[in-house]
């Protein structure tokens, strides 16, 4: 566990650390797989922090806000299940930083404070309503078809930067 911790802290300064030229100047690619398996991995923790930030805007009926996430359901199962694959995600994409270390359980750490920190920075609760509309049509859906459709949208919009430098239609680089 204390290699865990260490290894957790470690990433997690590199991360705060790392500019946004760094990244652009190592630009890493995933196929549409792994991003799918890392949004879907992400995706409790990801409603957990809209659902706190939007609870004093968002009436406590709405999709968003009446997600399940606790364990057992059906979100939370499926993104234990994505989180191998998610980890894989994570160690192609800071290969140097983890030194071959994406154990799921670390990533599964460094996820939920990396996503949870930036969803509740990010999210503005004036946002929360435009939020719901897009979530709610999405809601019935099981969550692999949820991150499969947030995967599918990054790989449209990033499709003629694709194009240019010839990567393959199924791969979405960051």
């Amino acid at each position: 566990m204390f290699r865990k911790s260490v290894l957790l802290l470690s990433a997690l300064a590199l991360v705060q650390a790392t500019s946004a030229q760094a990244i652009q100047d190592k630009k890493t690619c995933l196929p549409k797989a792994q991003v799918e398996s890392t949004f879907l991995a992400v995706l409790p923790t990801a409603i957990e922090s809209v659902q706190s930030k939007c609870a004093p805007v968002l009436p406590a009926t709405s999709a968003m806000m009446s997600a399940d996430i606790s364990e057992g359901s059906t979100i939370r199962m499926a993104a234990d299940a994505a989180m191998p694959q998610a980890a894989s995600a994570l160690q192609t994409l800071f290969s140097s930083e983890l030194k071959g270390q994406a154990d799921p359980e670390v990533f599964a750490m460094l996820s939920n404070i990396m996503v949870g920190t930036m969803v509740k920075q990010e999210i503005k609760q004036d946002s929360c309503a435009d939020i719901e509309s897009v979530y709610a049509p999405l809601a019935s859906l099981p969550p692999e078809k949820i991150a499969a459709l947030t995967a599918a949208i990054l790989v449209l919009v990033s499709k003629d930067e694709m194009r240019k430098e010839a990567l393959p239609a199924d791969t979405i680089c960051f």
